[in-house]
């Protein structure tokens, strides 16, 4: 019988003052409160945010050992629509509990009581289902926790190291595909999920449909579901290749497979990971790793002067092994013809890697060369190991003589990046040495439809048109859409990756539709679409480096849109 490590966040311990709860979310794919997968299944596992909602230390664990789970755990109880939770781990932060199966639908409040108090009520929507699988980073995200078979008695877990393969079988284990027959607080012993059907359950990777052997409640642990589907056998390799499940037509958490070729355990990417940079990683516990970049990008807004942005930088980092097992990777080494998804808890419409690591130091500063002069990037304030400058048009109609703001790594200035050659060099710091490496951009990129996406309508498929570029490089297409709950701006995005030489790729609504309807902020809208023409991957040494890489970006994108 295999397990499920449930991931924790805790906090230190907390005085017995009245429990605050914050946030409730699926524990497997942490899909937040508002979006279109952000509620709060019937028979799920979920995670339960807040402050002073449990014990710092509990006398009998952290978690409960074994079943049947009962309603009260080292005194944290709870309370969802009038039904009592099932308890599983308790912490200052955070508490896991399940939601039972006959829990009413619809908008419900959720309570923690915890040293003889009770928390204010938090409004939740309890919905039928809304699958999020387990990823390795605990935070619904990167790499998935999937079991790679081999045989009935050898199913290691997946990782970059232990790689999947082309028309290979993976078992995923997740939360929240609805209600089940079974006990709420008792291992399944029926693995039927009442109304799902095997044409409920879609699972892509790399953008392909993965034939679905199973699915339903696994009989590992209470609340847990399983799906054992095959790898696409046409499935370009990769090691983050991107991973889509949906159930009942909501999209999920997005994930990654490492994927390596035919007859291989260990993953590579063109100008990624090699295979023997991994082997050497594992057996040095970890990776030390640069990126050296430039983007271009113009950016338009409707009522307001089109802004030209040219943005230089560099990051120089080390990951332990178990951190680059689960750390997200480079959208830039996707898998072609695929997209991926995110959450968004910004209006800039960012995401973040969990997965921590150790900056490396360069040198004071480094410089970019090319055809119109020499620029500095500076380091990043209180940072040791990445560096920066951005360059931006005049302000239109700004009247001469008018004095300017000075940023550090920022500066108002004609155009710099072009077509032709570019040269970073670094002078060396205490981690990493001195480098010089020259990457080139051959042509300009033009997204060609821009100008009649007006409006997204995230029920329908969007197709996207280019021209120029690299012709052996590829085109990233990036957008996201938020809307404010409250006084938190929730939202998610998606990065989709296509060869540039094809010239069009088309999102598919199963992308769009997990983005919410765009709020308004003074009103403007707050979303947006972008379009980049990405050069091939070139690799660079320096001393003090495991895997160096640069990149050159230069595209479009449309500000304060609408996503319907």
């Amino acid at each position: 019988m295999r397990k499920i490590l449930f991931g924790l966040a805790l906090s230190s311990a907390g005085l017995l003052a009245q429990p605050v709860v914050s946030s409730a979310v699926n524990a497997a794919g942490y899909m937040r409160a508002g979006l279109p997968n952000g509620g709060v299944a019937q028979g799920s596992f979920i995670a339960i945010f807040g402050t002073n909602i449990g014990p710092a230390v509990p006398p009998t664990g952290i978690a409960v050992s074994g079943y049947p789970i009962q309603t009260t755990f080292s005194g944290v109880s709870g309370r969802v629509g009038g039904r009592d939770l099932l308890v599983v781990y308790a912490s200052p932060g955070q508490v896991g509990a399940i939601v039972p199966s006959d829990t009413p639908l619809g908008a419900q409040s959720l309570t923690l009581t915890f040293g003889g108090q009770t928390s204010a009520a938090l409004s939740v929507q309890v919905i039928a289902r809304s699958f999020g699988v387990f990823t390795l980073n605990q935070a619904g995200s990167g790499p998935v926790v999937g079991l790679k078979f081999i045989s009935q008695t050898d199913q290691p877990p997946s990782t970059l190291l232990e790689a999947m393969n082309p028309g290979g079988t993976i078992t995923l284990f997740g939360t929240g595909m609805g209600a089940s027959n079974n006990p709420d607080n008792m291992t399944a012993t029926s693995a039927t999920i009442p109304g799902l059907s095997a044409s409920d359950v879609e699972v892509l990777i790399g953008g392909k449909p993965a034939p679905v052997r199973f699915f339903g409640r696994s009989s590992c642990c209470s609340s847990i579901d399983q799906i054992v589907a095959d790898i696409p056998a046409d499935v370009t390799p990769g090691c983050y290749v991107p991973m889509i499940v949906r159930v009942r037509g909501i999209t999920g958490n997005a994930s990654t497979i490492s994927i390596a070729a035919p007859g291989k355990k260990v993953c590579s990417d063109p100008g990624g990971y090699t295979e023997e940079q991994l082997i050497a990683a594992q057996a040095n516990g970890g990776m030390r790793q640069g990126l050296l970049n430039a983007n271009k990008i113009s950016i338009e807004v409707p009522g307001q002067p089109t802004i030209l942005s040219d943005g230089m930088g560099a990051s120089f980092i080390r990951y332990d092994i178990n951190g680059l097992v689960r750390s997200s990777g480079d959208s830039s080494q996707f898998a072609n013809g695929a997209c991926t998804i995110y959450n968004v808890d910004d209006a800039e419409g960012g995401s973040v890697d969990p997965v921590t690591f150790a900056e490396l130091d360069a040198g004071p500063a480094l410089a970019i060369r090319n055809s119109n002069g020499t620029k500095t990037l500076d380091k990043v304030q209180n940072s040791r190991g990445f560096y920066t400058k951005t360059i931006t048009g005049l302000p239109a109609g700004l009247p001469p003589g008018t004095p300017l703001p000075t940023l550090p790594g920022f500066e108002f200035g004609p155009e710099y990046l072009t077509i032709g050659d570019h040269t970073f060099t670094g002078p060396g710091g205490a981690d990493v040495g001195a480098f010089s490496a020259t990457i080139n951009w051959p042509a300009v990129f033009n997204w060609t439809n821009r100008a009649s996406i007006v409006t997204v309508n995230r029920a329908s498929n969007l197709t996207i048109n280019w021209t120029g570029g690299d012709p052996q490089g590829t085109t990233q297409i990036t957008g996201f859409s938020s809307s404010r709950i409250g006084d938190k701006t929730i939202g998610a995005g998606f990065v989709c990756l296509e060869a540039t030489s094809r010239g069009t790729f088309t999102i598919p609504s199963a992308i769009l539709s997990a983005l919410p309807v765009t709020g308004l902020i003074s009103g403007s809208p707050l979303g947006q679409l972008a379009v980049y023409g990405m050069s091939r991957i070139a690799n660079f040494t320096a001393s003090g480096l495991d895997f160096g890489y640069m990149l050159y970006l230069s595209g479009q994108a449309k500000g304060s849109l609408q996503y319907n």
